[in-house]
């Protein structure tokens, strides 16, 4: 007989802890006064609290139909936009008209950014992505598996030919048995959870279009991080300069609607170097399937294409330089890294203040729609990258996702997320000391969930993940005396060296590694780490286990009493 496992309702919780913080809004004129950003702070908290939380049992196909109408609308209007004249030279003048000096120096600035296309360099970093293709699940994405069943969009296979020449040791490990190469119409159209009220629609590349598409991502990526836009760390840049124009009202953060959907096909021709539209184009899918049909893509790329992100960060960074420097006569050629103001990280553009009407103006006429709702031109709020400011103070509010599944297994985890981030904000608003008395409803709650479904609290330091247990650390015997919690702690212990052993929550994917020593190898040259995900054959969803964890710092009784 099979053992019915035990579940929890993840809309209950979440309204029994969005009660419990509506409690702490009704309060707070009764006790310590907050000044402007901390009230901002506690309302954003209470207010958007569940904006993005998805229920796991949720029917989301109301919404995704939404997706899907709103990005044919999208689609459409490309259609239109690609018909304004651009221009046709490319020598700069000041005789020409505001928009065409703007697509000039941007396409000019885009050449030096890029310089010659290698194909060498691009082939040396085609492989494939971690994720799902067309005719792959995600539950099986190893590199074994998708070489069995290569789909492609019409010409690509050749290409594929092509590279096995250069590539000989993945020419050795797929053998010499015929390869099955399945040609399809393009992309399929998925969607995923956005927030509470949206879903995202993305599209599922086809196998060997994503094979290449990794190539030129790496390539060009690799030239904006000559130019100040590195991936890795520009989200940081993003968010200091949105704090910073908090404070001086300098520049102005500027998001956009459906971004990556409204990349015009013909501003992408006219913009780019010739050998590198070139190939961009030959393996971006010129038709996606939704809805039981094929449509048309009048936009150049869409989500789901790894190529679509680094184009949209340099499109936006380039039109942005382009519109500042429109008043400057002269040559038509520019140092790219005299633009320190302008930063730009997919989507998220911040410019100075003085160059944003143009900006706007510009880009609106070439279908880019911005998000009035996340765009700041002044006042004292700014936002960038996920970071919230208020006149120089950190107003981002935690936003509660929902878990993974409703088994009990994953509770604990859950409530630990929303404990800790919870505790962040509280100490953000009122302090370090009195913060634990004015969120004395919210924790209360959230213990109460614990005791109810009779699970264990972990105390774990504060350098381990948010879902690993509760970091209360030195507020331990604050929480232990104001909400009597010990009998449903986990137990820590000491040794004679002060070593302290606790236990906290660990997630785990099950997974199955490629058997295929050739195709083991194949990566191992491509420069990937044998742990890396393109190895793994099996996922399933995470899990979780408890773990034994040793820490020296931890803050506890000398006895290991608590």
């Amino acid at each position: 007989m099979k053992k019915e496992r035990k579940l929890f309702c993840a809309d209950e919780i979440s309204a029994h802890v969005s009660s419990a913080l509506q409690s702490v809004l009704a309060g707070m004129h009764e006790h310590t006064p907050l000044d402007d950003q901390s009230a901002y702070l506690l309302n954003a908290q209470v207010r958007d609290f569940q904006k993005k939380f998805v229920s796991p049992s949720r029917d989301t196909s109301e919404l995704s139909l939404d997706a899907y109408l709103l990005f044919d609308t999208v689609n459409r209007r490309m259609k239109y936009v690609s018909t304004y004249p651009f221009p046709a030279s490319q020598k700069f003048s000041v005789k020409l008209e505001r928009d065409q000096r703007i697509l000039i120096r941007a396409k000019n600035l885009i050449a030096q950014v890029l310089g010659e296309f290698d194909e060498d360099e691009f082939f040396a970093h085609c492989k494939n992505s971690s994720g799902s293709t067309v005719g792959t699940s995600y539950t099986d994405t190893s590199s074994e598996k998708k070489f069995q069943r290569m789909t492609h969009t019409e010409g690509v296979d050749r290409w594929f030919e092509y590279y096995l020449n250069y590539d000989f040791q993945l020419k050795r490990a797929l053998g010499d048995k015929p390869r099955r190469y399945i040609q399809v119409n393009g992309s399929n159209a998925v969607t995923v959870p956005k927030d509470s009220k949206k879903v995202r629609m993305i599209c599922v590349e086809p196998m060997l279009n994503m094979f290449f598409q990794q190539g030129l991502m790496h390539c060009l990526t690799t030239r904006l991080d000559k130019v100040g836009l590195s991936f890795e760390s520009q989200q940081e840049r993003n968010r200091d300069m949105a704090w910073y124009a908090s404070i001086t009202g300098s520049h102005a953060t500027i998001d956009w609607s459906s971004a990556s959907d409204t990349l015009c096909y013909e501003l992408i021709h006219f913009l780019f170097p010739r050998k590198w539209f070139y190939y961009l184009d030959q393996f971006r899918s010129k038709y996606m399937n939704v809805l039981g049909g094929v449509e048309e893509l009048h936009m150049f790329s869409t989500m789901g294409n790894a190529c679509t992100f680094p184009i949209e960060t340099l499109v936006f960074w380039s039109l942005a330089c382009a519109s500042s420097t429109i008043s400057v006569e002269g040559t038509n050629t520019f140092d790219p890294l005299s633009f320190p103001g302008i930063l730009v990280f997919g989507d998220d553009c911040i410019v100075p203040s003085a160059v944003a009407p143009v900006f706007l103006d510009f880009m609106e006429r070439f279908g880019f729609l911005p998000n009035r709702h996340k765009t700041f031109l002044d006042g004292r709020f700014r936002e960038s990258c996920g970071g919230d400011f208020l006149a120089g103070q950190d107003v981002r509010p935690y936003f509660l996702t929902g878990p993974e599944s409703e088994r009990i297994s994953h509770l604990a985890p859950w409530l630990n997320i929303m404990f800790n981030r919870l505790q962040n904000r509280a100490i953000r608003l009122y302090g370090p000391l009195k913060y634990i008395y004015h969120f004395h409803e919210v924790f209360l709650a959230i213990f109460s969930l614990f005791r109810k479904y009779n699970l264990t609290i972990f105390l774990v330091p504060t350098y381990y993940p948010d879902d690993a247990g509760i970091k209360c650390g030195a507020d331990l015997f604050r929480f232990l005396y104001l909400f009597r919690i010990r009998d449903i702690l986990g137990k820590i212990t000491v040794d004679s060296h002060g070593t302290k052993y606790f236990g906290y929550y660990s997630s785990v994917f099950p997974k199955r590694i490629s058997s295929n020593p050739d195709i083991r190898y194949w990566l191992a040259i491509k420069g990937l780490s044998l742990r890396n995900l393109p190895y793994v054959s099996v996922r399933r969803h995470r899990s979780y286990v408890t773990a034994r964890g040793v820490s020296p710092c931890f803050l506890i009784n000398r006895d290991g009493k608590h």
